[in-house]
């Protein structure tokens, strides 16, 4: 019983920072397509293309917590890292009771 909700505790964990980072970095990416960065430089050099690339990014990243997306991003990997973190002590204490030979 307590392997399963262990193992219940890792899956929500994990998939709750990967959905927090995705509402992260989703509506980036679609700035970044859409909104004519990456379409409108195919045709500069690779110099150029980077640069532009890199000052988008730069911008992007600084201002990704600010959207109301971005907030419940950020709430779902905090939440779902501490969810691991905690899931982890769990586990790690339920293997030293093991070892000592108390059921668990």
């Amino acid at each position: 019983m307590s392997q399963a909700i262990v193992e219940i505790g890792f899956l929500v964990g994990f998939l709750t920072t990967w959905l927090g980072f995705a509402f992260l970095l989703f509506p980036m990416v679609l700035r970044f397509v859409l909104g004519g960065t990456w379409l409108n430089s195919l045709s500069e050099p690779y110099s150029e293309r980077m640069r532009r690339a890199s000052l988008f990014m730069n911008e992007e990243i600084s201002r990704a917590g600010r959207s109301r997306i971005g907030r419940i991003g950020q709430l779902l990997a905090a939440i779902g890292i501490s969810v691991l973190i905690m899931t982890g002590i769990v586990w790690i204490t339920l293997r030293i009771l093991e070892k000592q030979g108390i059921p668990a």
